[in-house]
């Protein structure tokens, strides 16, 4: 019997049935994770796929590495989100019945490619012969049947699409060009060979990545701040320069050159910027908001009683999993009182350099203790937490023992996990997770470290990634 066979408590993202994921540990359905979130989502798919997922279910979303779906899929556990443009999709302009305008370019359907969707009707953008620049634009943030949604004076915002290069006559290159007070923001891609055609100070400073998928499509993106003015965004197409292997977005067409476009999106956090991008939110007439995932299992839901689960210390807890974001007060986990939410065991990705382990005590209170360690976002991380007695704390990262002291003075007596989200402040940034194990004992030293640099659990369940009819 595995280390992880004797836990009370494990999950990895495998098996779900409408508003469930199934947890491993205990087979007998107590401690399965509840999802609720009130609107549709989306998730990248085991062929590399978008597809929609209906609301209250639980979000499966694997990765995707130069075009190849790799490794287990995540719970997928995000923040609330809005696309600000409308016509997404597929974007269509006015005279084919939708809102977008063009200069230099006409817009139609394409009819051979498989769209990340798995469709074939993606959007064809294709240049006339003028000398200029070849486009189609939206304004956002402006009444759109009868829904506005205004961005936010010096938020950054950021900005993706998929492009990929026609099958006959196709570009190499596209751009996101955005009118702004703020500064005029511009970004190239190369969408054949795959990277960010900009300097390096540019493409830190502005978020910039490319990320191939699976028919040779480009998922691009960058970040922008809004002004007082009300922003334009342009989809540009780009041309190879032969010279210095750059994108120029202003030069004589031919007629025939194209881009293909799918799944525009301009988003932010409800009361912050933004630093990443989020799955896909599809718009149609209106701007359109995805709620925040919840998932959890004691806490606040009529759901059995967790009698397998620890009601003092000391207590364990293995997380493994990518780095989605950094913030101060969103947490990987919470063991918490599942009657008042107060008692709080949490671990914190704080910043690139230092993890936090926090304790909420019965009134609310919480003890911070900041742990160097530094990282990359996406990183993907194997963290044992030991929460040995009131005060006692060990925390071991990727096979190695990082921490070891006193954390507060916190009497837990709480019987119910949450993943990927505050439990004392709802609205912050939510985490993803490729597993969660918990055990009411101390691991010892060897264990934490054999536990944390071992293979993934998660890759045991490769084979049983599927939604239970």
């Amino acid at each position: 019997m595995s280390l992880k066979d004797t836990a009370n408590f494990g999950f990895v993202p495998s098996a779900y049935k409408n508003n469930k994921a199934y947890t491993i540990i205990p087979t007998n359905g107590n401690g399965d994770l509840y999802a609720q979130r009130t609107t549709n989502s989306s998730r990248i798919d085991s062929s590399g796929i978008v597809e929609n997922v209906f609301a209250n279910r639980p979000t499966l979303n694997y990765q995707v590495n130069n075009g190849l779906v790799v490794g287990c899929p995540e719970l997928q556990i995000q923040m609330l989100r809005t696309n600000v443009l409308v016509d997404s999709e597929n974007p269509k302009v006015t005279a084919n019945g939708g809102l977008w305008s063009s200069s230099n370019c006409t817009q139609s359907t394409d009819t051979i490619e498989v769209s990340p969707s798995g469709i074939v009707g993606s959007t064809k953008l294709t240049e006339n012969n003028n000398t200029g620049v070849h486009l189609i634009q939206q304004q956002m943030g402006l009444l759109q049947s009868g829904v506005q949604v205004p961005l936010v004076v010096n938020r950054k915002y950021m900005v993706s699409g998929w492009f990929k290069s026609g099958s006959t006559n196709g570009r190499s290159g596209c751009a996101f060009f955005i009118t702004n007070n703020n500064g005029n923001d511009e970004m190239r891609f190369n969408i054949v060979d795959g990277y960010v055609s900009d300097t390096t100070t540019n493409i830190n400073n502005k978020r910039a990545r490319i990320t191939k998928f699976p028919n040779g499509w480009f998922r691009c993106e960058f970040q922008f701040k809004a002004g007082t003015q009300t922003p334009t965004l342009q989809i540009l197409i780009g041309k190879k320069n032969a010279t210095t292997n750059t994108i120029d977005t202003n030069y004589n067409g031919n007629n025939a050159g194209n881009i293909l476009v799918y799944g525009l999106q301009v988003e932010t956090n409800s009361q912050s910027s933004a630093s990443d991008v989020s799955s896909y939110i599809k718009t149609t007439l209106t701007p359109a908001t995805r709620q925040r995932d919840y998932f959890n299992t004691g806490v606040g839901l009529s759901s059995p009683d967790m009698t397998n689960f620890p009601t003092n210390y000391p207590i364990s807890v293995f997380w493994e999993g990518k780095i989605d974001r950094y913030a101060s007060t969103h947490v990987l986990f919470h063991v918490c009182n599942k009657n008042t939410n107060k008692f709080g065991l949490h671990l914190i990705f704080h910043s690139n350099t230092q993890l936090k382990i926090r304790k909420t005590n019965q009134s609310g209170a919480v003890s911070d203790q900041l742990v160097n360690y530094v990282t990359e976002r996406l990183d993907y991380m194997k963290i044992l937490i030991n929460y040995i007695d009131e005060q006692s704390v060990e925390l071991f990262v990727n096979g190695y023992k990082i921490f070891q002291g006193n954390v507060g003075n916190v009497s837990y007596s709480g019987i119910g996990i949450g993943i990927g989200r505050n439990v004392t402040n709802d609205a912050n940034q939510r985490q993803s997770t490729n597993g969660v194990f918990l055990w009411n004992k101390k691991l010892t030293d060897v264990e934490g470290i054999q536990l944390t640099s071992s293979s993934s659990f998660s890759e045991l369940a490769t084979s049983q990634n599927y939604e239970i009819q």
